[in-house]
């Protein structure tokens, strides 16, 4: 019965093609679309450059290297220009040293201001992409065509019987309708589970195609996760997002299979389940049994 249920499954060419094409398609996009990093007030590439220099934990030396850097960059900045006679190459070139100092003073603030801002724990890390991207495109997109996918999955293997009236024929089988349904549950986690895994090898791919600095610093050092009460580093909390992940979409799957045959409505189903979701994230991502909403999107389960 495994078997028939799977080569049904398989068999199904538009879901095969559904998956694939999501998947595909959340490469694409994340491969395309860039963190705007322009919301920043100061050069996001000098600031890249001090925390390079200055990383690391916190120490009075560097932060006292930080401060002569600054009082250098902040008095070329106030250089007065009006008042001597130079030549067009001298002002220029003055000049440009002038609004480089400019530039420079206003990373080395930024980078201070998250320097004395680090608790027991934190390192000093560049985490503007990784911030803005993983909270972004990767939270919100990623899930969604993760569950899409899982939705349509669970719902056929579900209802699809149902639909064409081969379920009342099947129950009446040696195998029996709790046998059946036992097996078709037992599927649909398979298939979660294996498009979660997809969804987040993809992930891992496209965040390490990424520059996010040193990810072996401990993961409460990047925004977002710094009150994060796990001590562990960045690398190995992307590792763990993965099985997380997976237990979050089982968790649905799950909760989707057994909506959809006390309604016996896909759409019906598929709605009440997707808007949990959404209205779990409006609630910090509280639910019943487990932190669903976490979960699904594993590497804030870090939080």
């Amino acid at each position: 019965m495994i078997k028939y249920e799977l080569k049904k499954l398989c068999s199904a060419k538009a879901l095969v093609i559904l998956t694939a094409a999501l998947i595909c398609l959340y490469a694409m996009l994340c491969a395309v679309i860039r963190p705007d990093l322009s919301k920043y007030t100061f050069d996001t590439e000098l600031y890249k450059m001090y925390i390079s220099k200055y990383g690391g934990e916190y120490s009075q030396q560097t932060y006292n290297d930080m401060c002569a850097e600054l009082e250098k960059q902040q008095k070329i900045a106030q250089q007065d220009l009006s008042g001597s006679s130079y030549t067009v190459d001298e002002y220029m070139f003055l000049s440009e040293q002038i609004t480089a100092a400019e530039h420079k003073a206003q990373a080395l603030e930024a980078v201070i201001d998250r320097y004395t801002s680090l608790e027991s724990g934190q390192q000093l890390v560049y985490d503007l992409e990784f911030t803005d991207f993983i909270n972004g495109y990767l939270k919100k997109l990623g899930t969604l065509l993760c569950l899409i996918s899982v939705t349509v999955i669970t719902l056929r293997l579900s209802l699809s019987d149902y639909k064409c009236g081969m379920e009342s024929i099947m129950f009446t089988t040696y195998s029996g309708k709790r046998n059946i349904l036992r097996i078709k549950l037992i599927i649909a986690i398979i298939s979660a589970s294996v498009i979660a895994l997809l969804f987040g090898l993809c992930e891992l791919i496209i965040i390490y195609s990424r520059d996010l600095g040193d990810i072996s610093a401990p993961i409460c050092s990047y925004g977002g996760f710094e009150e994060c009460k796990y001590g562990i580093s960045l690398r190995s909390a992307l590792y763990l997002s993965v099985p997380i992940k997976i237990l979050g979409c089982i968790l649905f799957s799950v909760l989707l299979f057994v909506v959809s045959r006390f309604v016996k409505n896909d759409i019906i189903s598929a709605i009440s389940l997707l808007g949990l979701y959404a209205l779990s994230g409006q609630l910090n991502g509280l639910m019943i049994l487990m932190n669903f909403y976490t979960s699904i999107n594993g590497i804030y389960w870090f939080k």
